[in-house]
């Protein structure tokens, strides 16, 4: 090999060997690079995991709020609904009882019993196209029983009685409270003894059912005995 040839070589392998170094330099620094991202991403997760903790406890902390504000509620207002059931049937009268279904007190409860064989014979007019029944007649002939606490799961007796005959004892019962309006349907076969009952919470026009028997009875065994799940409309004397 010549002395230029040489020289070139030698100057080709130093060109080589700067190229090396630096692209060698370039890894480091990439690698380098990479390392300090990992670490911010470390960093990252974990600020992004301390602010989820953060924000779990605050979730968790609102919910124990959400629940203490609903536990006083329930406490000052009141919660829950009474069921009326028949405590005893003898051969010429039935008993009835209140017993509350409730975890919580039921404040100024106020029991209306309905007879739908006594205010069978109330007066009924049209009135702007619907049939109304006198208010002054359903009144009279309605019992009620109130303005009463009861509290949790205690059961009350009901001053309620009624001669019984052949015939089932259909009854309406509206029970109002500090809280809520319930409205329970209830038919009673003196010979059976069965009570067959719907109970339904009333608000507005909307009624929500809340607990009937184990009987399985036919809906449209109500829908032909009550105004099933519909308010009474009624009139006065000075209406017409």
């Amino acid at each position: 090999m010549g002395k230029n040839q040489t020289k070139k070589a030698i100057v080709s392998k130093s060109n080589f060997q700067k190229s090396k170094k630096k692209v060698l330099t370039k890894t480091e620094d990439v690698v380098q690079a990479q390392k300090e991202s990992q670490k911010k991403d470390s960093q990252l997760i974990a600020e992004q995991k301390k602010n989820n903790d953060l924000a779990n406890e605050l979730i968790e902390a609102q919910k124990k709020l959400d629940h203490l504000q609903s536990e006083t509620i329930k406490r000052v207002m009141g919660s829950g609904y009474l069921r009326v059931l028949v405590h005893q049937i003898q051969t010429d009268k039935i008993r009835l009882i209140a017993e509350s279904m409730s975890n919580y007190p039921i404040y100024d409860a106020e029991i209306r019993i309905i007879d739908l064989e006594k205010i069978k014979n109330c007066p009924k007019e049209m009135v702007d196209g619907v049939e109304k029944l006198l208010f002054k007649c359903w009144e009279e002939r309605t019992k009620v029983y109130g303005n009463k606490q009861i509290n949790s799961r205690k059961i009350r007796p009901i001053n309620f009685t009624k001669k019984v005959g052949a015939d089932n004892i259909n009854l309406q019962i509206i029970t109002t409270s500090r809280h809520s309006t319930i409205i329970q349907y209830s038919i009673i076969n003196p010979k059976t003894k069965k009570h067959n009952y719907r109970i339904f919470e009333k608000i507005e026009n909307n009624y929500t059912l809340l607990e009937k028997d184990l009987h399985d009875t036919n809906e449209k065994i109500f829908e032909q005995t009550f105004p099933y799940k519909k308010e009474i409309e009624f009139y006065s004397n000075e209406d017409l």
